[in-house]
């Protein structure tokens, strides 16, 4: 006869073992539910003020979850959504404790409607999608994009729910051939242009938002790994040109990766530049390192390349080319870079932004040097 407790002992074994089964990353072709979504789930999506503030933020990690995948997948969706809220309100606390939820409660395990992978059936948990998901996924998101594409409201903006409406900036990272019907703002911004403004680089992979604004200069949106590759093969970004030798990355949360320093590769440096609170010494450590004749050329980023490169740029504009700050100002704001009004702070340092005492500091401190 079988000791009782052993035999609990086995039932509680291959309990186990059917969940690691579940959950190790063989996951199976089944069938993939149309996307829908609650917004920020158990959230609010914004303020009593501005009640979806943040609801396009959700939206976009809400397809990301429906789509499911691998555990590295769902780490860079998480810490987007970080990126977003933060871009949205300038509030580091409240980004961070909702990229601490989805990590919590957005775990596969648990059988909740905002799971990862929640378009899927529940066992599925972390794994690669397998190619006939693949075709699943393509199809269900050409749907949606369809939807996207009829449902533009007044104010560029999209209508994805009632009452609901999200950026058709948001809606390009799930529908990056998104067309806005009628002439874009910043496709207009773009053909009456001064010449003097940064030069719009087409067709670079990995490189959205690209502009050269000085041959040692350029500025662009996160760079995926394609584009890091492309920077880290050594090819020029506009023709006659020399190669990136320094990445120059402005945000708080999110660091470049980079691979084993060789004498050719791509130096990365970085300034965790706050949008909703610039400092003089922030300003000065880019104009320090964009001078340094060993580090160029340099390309600046940040996450839509909009507003924190914006930022850095006109001050590049002020104390190194001697614009006017209203110069300076309106390249940043109407050059077609996909600035937010939201950040008008921004604005405001940079009219404030006492321009002698920075090129004091700038030549005090000296070029950055290379460690």
């Amino acid at each position: 006869m079988q000791n009782p407790k052993n035999v609990r002992w086995r039932s509680l074994a291959m309990s186990l073992l059917v969940v690691a089964a579940a959950f190790s990353g063989c996951a199976s072709s089944s069938e993939l539910s149309d996307f829908a979504t609650d917004g920020c789930s158990l959230f609010p999506d914004g303020t009593l003020r501005n009640r979806d503030r943040w609801f396009g933020c959700c939206y976009v990690h809400d397809v990301r979850y429906w789509e499911g995948g691998t555990r590295e997948a769902r780490k860079r969706a998480d810490g987007d959504l970080r990126a977003c809220v933060l871009e949205a309100t300038g509030d580091e606390v409240l980004a961070t404790l909702m990229y601490d939820g989805v990590r919590v409660g957005g775990h596969p395990v648990f059988p909740t409607w905002y799971r990862w992978g929640f378009g899927w059936p529940y066992e599925r948990g972390y794994a690669p999608l397998t190619p006939e998901e693949q075709g699943q996924v393509a199809r269900k998101k050409e749907q949606l994009c369809a939807r996207l594409k009829g449902s533009f409201a007044a104010g560029g903006t999209l209508r994805v729910a009632r009452n609901r409406e999200i950026s058709v900036k948001l809606a390009r990272q799930i529908c990056p051939d998104l067309a806005v019907p009628g002439p874009e703002p910043t496709r207009r911004a773009e053909t009456a242009r001064p010449e003097a403004w940064a030069r719009p680089i087409r067709n670079v992979p990995g490189l959205p938002n690209l502009n050269e604004v000085t041959p040692a200069l350029f500025r662009s949106a996160q760079p995926s790994r394609d584009g890091l590759a492309y920077l880290e093969s050594r090819r020029p970004l506009s023709p006659g040109g020399r190669p990136i030798k320094t990445v120059l990355s402005l945000r708080a949360f999110h660091e470049d990766p980079s691979g084993p320093a060789t004498p050719l590769s791509v130096r990365y440096e970085r300034i965790r530049f706050n949008t909703w609170h610039p400092e003089d010494e922030d300003i000065v450590k880019f104009l320090r390192i964009v001078t340094a004749p060993a580090l160029q050329p340099v390309l600046v980023h940040c996450l839509h390349g909009s507003d924190r490169t914006g930022t850095m740029i006109a001050v590049y504009r002020m104390a190194i080319q001697g614009w006017s700050k209203e110069a300076a100002i309106q390249e940043m704001t109407q050059g077609g870079y996909g600035f937010h009004p939201l950040w008008k702070n921004l604005t405001e340092y940079l009219m404030n932004l006492r321009i002698d005492s920075i090129k004091a500091d700038l030549q005090r401190q000296g070029p950055w040097q290379q460690s």
